[in-house]
Formats: structure tokens, C-alpha cells, sequence
């Protein structure tokens, strides 16, 4: 009774934060509906219709997004509520760990209490991107592995395919069965691996012509500045989130479950390699949260564990109350309130066959429906292959090509994110506000959104205009 109780405060915590901090999605949510929905229009798994590009990183989230929408549901609304239900779930399959996994309740429900209360986990559970999945699969990926189920290495096997950097769950269940020289095993995991993977990544290459997902090229370099930006983002992390990390260190000495704390300190270097990452809330630490919950419960079992995991519960409320980089609605604009607006306000007055250049890659296509050039490169090959030095700017914002752009003859940019702005905020825009042809061929114009903010359009001379009078120009055009 007492561990469906803390289930029960669980899933009290995650409906405040809800009421917290929605609505609230990420833009790059967006894409990956976009991607959904055309797949289901006829067009493929594709951002702009006829432009094969991986833009996205999780292809079971992208699948399931998919059905989803082909069964009649609506993309964003579906997403949230799997996200939602997913970190709901969290929990009870914690209390119920002790069924096939060496863990006493006690545990289980510390367990249970640590994850349901972990910051990043909470504001990532309605987010709309594919982190509530990676959560899940690597909580029973390790579950299994440490009761010696079969779907433990099952689901490490699918792991790789919710998200890429998953694939070390894989790989360090395969060491641990080597270390204890369980070689059938190894031999299955290891033939089960190659065949999941080989098809996928023949597929991939089938499909879209490279060896990884676009966003990996617009993101990751190999420079010292990404190291030391990924440290910073950890150390950012740390003092609100990183405490059930630390405390879990000790369930090293637990035999099934050693693997599991290699694998958690292994994902946090693998953060560290890329640089952190450019979205709110350290949606790249999701992933451990449940599994450093079981890891730190496994570390203080016992009498004093009961004080040290009422520490860690009480330390992780308060950051997810009080740290405001844990409730993105408020620590980050509403983008995607802005970029619905404008991509909205976009489809209705501009003809369907235009073309737009944005940086907010996400809402704006998805609402517009326009063929978009993603000038941050995440949907983009050519400008996620730019010869770009990453590190010292914003994680997945480095990335240019302003000649490439004009080369695209968008009928319409917007610099900086939605609605625009003047001087605009990136690599791309600053290339373009210098290159001759653009200051020559577009001009900039002003038009009042439905909710009174000011949309910043550089349209291209000869370019059609708004199709009917509803688009009223803003005052700064007058």
C-alpha cells in the first residue's frame, strides 16, 4: 500500500508541474509532426515534399507519431499525451521492479519517489519531443538486464532506435555478459543488435543518402569549445538534478546493477562529448533520470536510507519548484505560441506555393505548410554539412550559409526566431543582412499579427504579397 501511495504523490507532482508550466511545447516538436503528417499525405517520411533529409533523431517516435496521425488523432495533442503517459508510467513500473529485478520495496518505492519527482523528466513530460521514450526504454532495458528477463535486452536493442546515443545501453549489456563470460547470450544480443541496426541503417541510407541523422551534422564537431560547453551545461545541470546521480554512485557495488551505473556516468560524458544541447530544461539528461532514481534507492538501502532518499526527494522538489531553467515555459519565450501564431497567419494570406527561410524550423512549416528552408540546418543537408567550427555559440545554432540560402529563392525570410526581428540573431542572418543580393533583392516589411505583435517579413522584390487585406501592414511600415 505504501509504495502505490508514493505512485500516487508521483502523479500529483507531474499533474502541478503540468498546470505549471503548460502549455508549453518545443518548436522542434514541430518538425517531427511535420515529418508524421507528410509520411501520411502520401509523401514520405519528409520535411519538404521531395527533399529526402533526416531531419529528425528518433525514428520509433516518429513512427508512432505516424500511426497516431493515420488513426485520426491529432499530432501535437497525441504527442503530449504519450509523452505524459509515458513518465506517468514511470513510476509504477519502479513498484512493481521488485517482481523481476533484485530490489527490495523499500527501494522500489524510494526508487519510484526519486524519478517522479526529477525536474527534467517532469517539464519534459509534455514537451512533445521523444525524451518521455528514451526515459522509458532505458528504465526497462536495465530492469531486465539486472532480473535477467528477456525484454531487458529486447528493449536494449530497440533503445538505439528512440534515441542514437541510446545505443550504448546495448553495448554495455553486452560487456557485462562478457565480463561474466554468459557467451550465448552475448552472442544473441550481439546478432540481435546487427540485425535491428543493419536494417535501419540500410534503410536510412536507402532513404536519405547518409550514415547518421541530419541534426548529428548540424550539432556535433569534434572541437574543444563543444567539450567545454558540454561541461558547462553539466555543471548547470548538476546542483538542481545531478544529486540522485551522485547518491547512486554507490549501487556500484550491487553485481546486477553495475552495468546500469556505468551506463549512467557513460551518458553523461556522451552529453559532455556533443556540448550539452540548445533546448530547455536539460532535455539531454532525461534519458537517466528514472535509472539514477533506481540507482540512488539501491545506494542508501537500509535504515538511513530512509533520511538520505527523503533528502534527495526534498532536494529535487524544490529545484523543479524553484529553479526556473526547469519550467521552460517561463525560462524560455513561448516560441511556440509565436511560431503557431505566424505560421497560422502565414497559410492564411500567403499563396500556398510560397517558399520561406526560417530559423523556428518547427512551428512555422508545421502551421504554414510552406516548403521551408530550416536555416539552422537541423532539415537542411547542405547547411548541416557547412565547413562551421561548433562550441563557442548555442548548441544546434551554429550552423550557415547565407549564399545557399539566396541560392534557394525563398519568397520570403525571417531572421531570428518567430516573428522575426530587423537585424535578426544567428550565423545565417548575419550573412544575409551582409550579402549584396539580399540587401538589393528583398525588402523588408511589417504586418500586424491577429494578437498585436509585429511579424518582420524580408520578401523578395516580385515576390507575391499577402493575397487578401486581412494582412494589415504594422505601424513601423507606415
Amino acid at each position: 500500500m505504501t509504495r502505490w501511495l508514493v505512485v500516487g504523490g508521483c502523479w500529483v507532482v507531474l499533474a502541478a508541474s503540468l498546470a505549471h508550466i503548460q502549455p508549453w511545447s518545443v518548436d522542434d516538436a514541430y518538425i517531427v509532426y511535420r515529418y508524421a503528417e507528410n509520411w501520411v499525405a502520401g509523401f514520405g517520411p519528409v520535411f519538404n515534399p521531395g527533399e529526402w533529409v533526416e531531419g529528425y533523431s528518433s525514428p520509433v517516435w516518429l513512427v508512432v507519431l505516424t500511426l497516431a496521425h493515420a488513426l485520426g488523432a491529432d499530432t501535437p495533442t497525441a504527442a503530449k499525451v504519450m509523452g505524459v503517459g509515458l513518465v506517468a508510467a514511470v513510476p509504477v513500473v519502479l513498484v512493481l521492479a521488485p517482481r523481476t529485478a533484485p530490489l527490495t520495496p523499500a527501494a522500489a518505492g524510494w526508487a519510484a519517489a526519486i524519478a517522479g519527482t526529477s525536474g527534467p523528466l517532469l517539464a519534459w513530460s509534455g514537451g512533445g519531443l521523444d525524451a518521455p521514450a528514451a526515459a522509458a526504454i532505458a528504465l526497462v532495458a536495465w530492469l531486465g538486464h539486472a532480473g535477467d528477463r528477456w525484454w531487458g535486452p529486447a528493449a536494449a536493442v530497440v533503445a538505439p532506435l528512440v534515441r542514437p546515443e541510446l545505443l550504448l545501453v546495448p553495448l554495455l549489456q553486452v560487456a557485462d555478459r562478457l565480463a561474466a563470460r554468459r557467451w550465448r547470450e552475448v552472442g544473441v544480443l550481439v546478432a540481435a543488435l546487427v540485425l535491428v541496426l543493419g536494417v535501419h541503417e540500410a534503410l536510412r541510407l536507402y532513404l536519405y543518402g547518409e550514415w547518421l541523422p541530419n541534426p548529428f551534422y548540424a550539432k556535433v564537431g569534434s572541437t574543444t569549445d563543444q567539450i567545454l560547453r558540454g561541461l558547462r551545461y553539466s555543471r548547470r545541470w548538476l546542483p538542481s538534478c545531478g544529486v540522485a546521480v551522485l547518491v547512486g554512485l554507490g549501487a556500484v557495488r550491487h553485481r546486477p546493477f553495475a552495468a546500469m551505473v556505468a551506463w549512467v556516468l557513460g551518458h553523461i560524458a556522451f552529453v559532455v562529448a556533443v556540448g550539452g544541447d540548445g533546448l530547455p530544461a536539460f532535455r539531454f539528461f532525461v534519458p537517466i533520470a528514472p535509472v539514477a532514481g533506481l540507482a540512488a534507492a539501491l545506494a542508501v538501502q537500509g535504515t538511513a536510507g530512509h533520511v538520505v532518499g527523503a533528502v534527495v526527494v526534498a532536494w529535487q522538489l524544490a529545484a523543479a519548484i524553484f529553479d526556473p531553467r526547469l519550467a521552460p515555459r517561463y525560462d524560455k519565450a513561448m516560441l511556440e505560441e509565436r511560431g503557431r501564431e505566424v505560421g497560422s497567419w502565414l497559410r492564411d494570406h500567403f499563396p500556398a506555393d510560397t517558399v520561406i527561410a526560417t530559423n523556428t524550423a518547427g512551428t512555422v512549416p508545421y502551421y504554414s505548410g510552406l516548403v521551408s528552408v530550416d536555416m539552422l540546418g537541423l532539415c537542411d543537408r547542405h547547411i548541416a554539412h557547412a565547413p562551421v567550427e561548433l562550441g563557442a555559440g548555442r548548441a544546434g545554432h551554429e550552423k550557415a550559409d547565407g549564399a545557399y540560402v539566396l541560392s534557394r529563392e525563398p519568397d520570403l525570410v525571417m531572421l531570428g526566431a518567430a516573428p522575426g526581428t530587423r537585424e535578426g540573431a544567428f550565423r545565417s542572418d548575419r550573412q544575409l543582412l551582409r550579402h549584396p543580393a539580399f540587401r538589393l533583392d528583398y525588402k523588408r516589411e511589417f504586418y500586424r499579427l491577429p494578437s498585436g505583435r509585429i511579424a518582420v517579413l524580408y520578401r523578395r522584390r516580385g515576390s507575391p504579397g499577402p493575397t487578401d487585406q486581412g494582412a494589415r501592414r504594422g505601424p513601423e511600415a507606415r
